[in-house]
């Protein structure tokens, strides 16, 4: 998880296949940092070209310290290559005080093959921004460089 990723081209131990990725270590969140940030490799994608069906879907879940899904995001992204990146800014503003848990499924289309990441984060005091301010979800994914 980090406080935010963005393009750079300069070189620095926070630049990983050219986005510069500050890390939130405790993943403490609220206040500023409304929007959790995440950066992810993908590996052994079953890519051939332009094979019909060549993409990957990712399932964003966050649950809440219940265990009750409170966000939930899919989207199918085109494979850039066997391996690839995958960054994403979920919008958190909406989640009030508490504990949750992010779970992030990546599913091969073509293969089936599946993988899941999940990690703990705690929003410390609810936004400045008023929920009907809240920003969408955005995405992007390159080849691994």
């Amino acid at each position: 998880m980090s406080s935010s990723i963005e393009q750079s081209a300069g070189e620095s131990v926070l630049v990983k296949n050219n986005l510069k990725i500050i890390p939130n270590v405790p993943h403490l969140f609220g206040f500023e940092y409304t929007t959790l940030y995440f950066y992810s490799e993908i590996y052994n994608l079953d890519f051939i070209g332009a094979k019909p069906f060549s993409a990957f879907n990712v399932a964003t879940t966050v649950f809440d310290q219940n265990g009750q899904a409170v966000k939930t995001l899919r989207q199918t992204y085109p494979k850039p290559a066997a391996e690839c990146v995958l960054s994403f800014g979920l919008p958190i503003a909406d989640l009030g005080l508490g504990s949750y848990k992010l779970v992030i499924t990546v599913e091969d289309i073509n293969s089936g093959a599946l993988a899941t990441q999940a990690a703990n984060f705690v929003v410390l005091a609810p936004s400045p921004i008023s929920s009907a301010k809240t920003s969408k979800a955005s995405g992007s994914v390159h080849s691994i460089q």
